[in-house]
């Protein structure tokens, strides 16, 4: 049977998409301070949305604790210290707790609710903060450093405007239709991000091979579109008022950061 999933292609959100892609590209040219603030803006924002999609009525100091952890995360990654990522959500953690004990027993507050806020926050900055970091734990690598983040980005652009152009194309709905997703737009999106690392693994050979280079790219490609699924069936699910715009155009590269910086580390040094 033939479901129409074709997407609406909104420009203004094309435009968005091509204008923080050509700055990510610039910012990790330039220096690993300039990547680090593109990304913590960019991961806050992404942070505020999904905190507000698991928290209907969340509580401006957590909001604040989350905004700031995930922060420390940012700047985290930009030091490559990987193995520092769990204690800054234990001291999240720990914040929250105490901050919910202050709310309810100094400032009196309805401490209803305490268990959402702040489990909803913990889970908004660890998944935003720390899949984000990744990103900036590859640029911090001394080895090939901001190349590997031009090779992720560039995994991601190829794979995004493939998926586009497969789901334009594509008539076999995956699983929902509503996600406007299908077979052709996945498929096309593993092929593009493939064919990237090969070239990544010709160009830059060391310390990409040939092999390793079209692994990665494949796997990260692969990753995109099972992120991109997720991150758009969590949007529309638990929306309420604005949509997470920000969010879910990040959802797919979020959950490929960290599986191309493992698989970089494994495969590639």
């Amino acid at each position: 049977m033939t479901v129409d999933v074709r997407p609406t292609v909104e420009p203004r959100r094309v435009a968005a998409g091509i204008a923080i892609l050509v700055i990510a590209y610039a910012t990790t040219l330039v220096a690993r301070e300039a990547l680090a603030g593109f990304a913590g803006v960019v991961l806050v924002l992404a942070y505020a949305e999904l905190r507000r999609l698991l928290v209907r009525h969340g509580s401006r100091v957590s909001l604040l604790l989350g905004a700031a952890a995930v922060g420390a995360l940012v700047w985290i990654g930009s030091a490559g210290r990987p193995q520092d990522l769990v204690w800054v959500l234990v001291a999240l953690m720990l914040s929250l707790l105490a901050g919910r004990v202050v709310l309810a027993e100094v400032g009196r507050r309805d401490p209803r609710g305490a268990t959402a806020d702040v489990g909803g926050t913990i889970v908004a900055a660890g998944l935003v903060g720390a899949l984000g970091a990744h990103v900036l734990l590859v640029r911090a690598v001394p080895r090939f450093g901001a190349g590997g983040v031009v090779v992720f980005l560039s995994v991601v652009v190829a794979g995004t405007i493939a998926a586009l152009l497969g789901d334009r194309f594509g008539r076999h709905g995956v699983a929902d239709a509503a996600q406007r997703r299908t077979w052709e737009g996945i498929g096309a999106q593993i092929v593009a991000a493939a064919i990237v690392g090969l070239v990544a693994g010709v160009v830059a050979d060391p310390p990409f091979g040939l092999v390793s280079g079209t692994l990665l790219g494949a796997g990260t490609g692969a990753v995109l579109a099972v992120g991109g699924l997720a991150g758009a069936a969590l949007v529309r699910g638990g929306v309420s008022g604005r949509p997470g715009t920000v969010f879910r155009s990040a959802s797919g590269p979020l959950l490929a950061a960290p599986a191309f910086y493992w698989a970089f580390r494994t495969l590639v040094l």
